[in-house]
């Protein structure tokens, strides 16, 4: 057996055991942690029409979280440049 995937299976293993232990009970494992967290009515979905929008400095970020969500999803999801607009 390659004992480095082995090494490579327990590290992950203990990273995933690592984050059930430190999470605060009814708030979800976050990395970072938020400093405040209210859970409210509602829901979100991703879908094949969901689009990112980054600033133009989190562009690489948001290029990453697509080609991450695509493995699981089968989304390609489309991403631009922009600022934040907080919901009103």
């Amino acid at each position: 057996m390659n004992f480095r995937y082995l090494r490579i299976a327990i590290f992950t293993l203990c990273m995933l055991f690592s984050i059930n232990i430190f999470a605060v009970e009814g708030v979800p494992a976050l990395i970072p942690q938020p400093v405040k967290f209210q859970r409210l009515p509602g829901s979100f979905k991703i879908s094949k029409t969901t689009k990112l929008i980054a600033a133009p400095a989190n562009k690489e970020i948001a290029e990453l979280f697509a080609a991450m969500i695509k493995v699981p999803t089968g989304f390609t999801l489309s991403h631009a440049s922009g600022e934040f607009q907080p919901f009103s």
